[in-house]
């Protein structure tokens, strides 16, 4: 792990609560989101429980994209986008930091309760907005879950939409 992963780990872990947000957002105030580098193919792998999965649910899918491997411990979505920025999951610590930073200092776009919530999921019914509380945490904490907020809010750091595709079930996977 490098230094910068380092001190974003330390940062997160450190966190408890409201009044200790301002100071893990003075430490990774000088965390930067680093460039961007060419994917080395070599590096990825196919997933192949994936490419089965989307091609009973979902196969159109497979002609726009790729499930790549990445480690499944609960950190797959920073991994997965480390993955596709940097070509490695190394980073998925650094882009959790940067994650839980722009929920903490954007309150007003993640916070359905507030009146003037500008999160623009808020308005579809068929999506429950967990508590600003929940989302903090979650987002601050290696291994906490992530929702589609956390999604929203990683695409604003790294400045690029995220799809996502979530598959519907059929009888044959259904419990």
């Amino acid at each position: 792990m490098n230094a910068i992963s380092s001190d974003a780990l330390n940062s997160l872990r450190s966190i408890e609560g409201t009044e200790d947000q301002t100071r893990v957002l003075n430490r990774l105030a000088g965390l930067q989101l680093l460039p961007r580098k060419e994917s080395v193919q070599s590096a990825m792998s196919v997933c192949a429980k994936s490419v089965s999965l989307i091609r009973h649910t979902q196969p159109m899918l497979l002609k726009q994209y790729i499930p790549l491997t990445v480690e499944g411990d609960v950190n797959c979505l920073y991994r997965a986008v480390s993955m596709a920025m940097y070509g490695c999951e190394d980073y998925h610590v650094m882009l959790r930091a940067l994650t839980a930073a722009e929920v903490l200092t954007h309150r007003e776009w993640y916070d359905a309760s507030l009146p003037n919530c500008r999160n623009p999921l808020c308005a579809v019914s068929e999506i429950v907005m967990p508590s600003y509380e929940k989302l903090v945490h979650d987002v601050t904490h290696l291994g906490g879950s992530c929702d589609i907020n956390a999604v929203l809010a990683l695409s604003a750091v790294i400045g690029f939409p995220i799809h996502t595709s979530w598959p519907l079930l059929s009888a044959s996977l259904q419990p």
